[in-house]
């Protein structure tokens, strides 16, 4: 993590129901809008605490570094087996915009966050 750290960051805050309870994924901004750090957080309820954690500090270290795509590509696709068997029960379209996992879920967020703040700037 660079020096330069500002003292206060903006946030956007998603929450999403996962197989293995609620996952939080704050994405933390700088004034340039560009993401500088993720946070994750699952319910009281499932989900793996450490992968979480391992996750965002991967994420967050190559955002210092300015690696948005980077991030994205290492996450993108990543699969879950609770998540495989929730799919078995869903509809074609449904199945299509669930995540493979919730590193899947990050990179999706990543990618919505991105064109979230695009639409703010207009």
């Amino acid at each position: 993590m660079p020096k330069d750290v500002p003292e206060w960051m903006d946030a956007k805050r998603r929450k999403i129901k996962m197989p293995c309870g609620s996952l939080y994924i704050f994405i933390s901004y700088d004034n340039r809008d560009y993401p500088r750090e993720v946070f994750l957080m699952g319910s009281k309820f499932g989900t793996c605490r450490s992968n979480l954690e391992g996750n965002a500090r991967q994420a967050s270290s190559q955002l210092w570094d300015g690696k948005f795509d980077q991030v994205i590509s290492d996450l993108e696709g990543i699969r879950c087996l609770a998540c495989e068997r929730k799919k078995g029960g869903m509809e074609a379209e449904e199945k299509k915009n669930f995540p493979m996992s919730c590193p899947d879920l990050v990179a999706r967020t990543l990618l919505v966050f991105k064109e979230l703040i695009k639409g703010e700037k207009k």
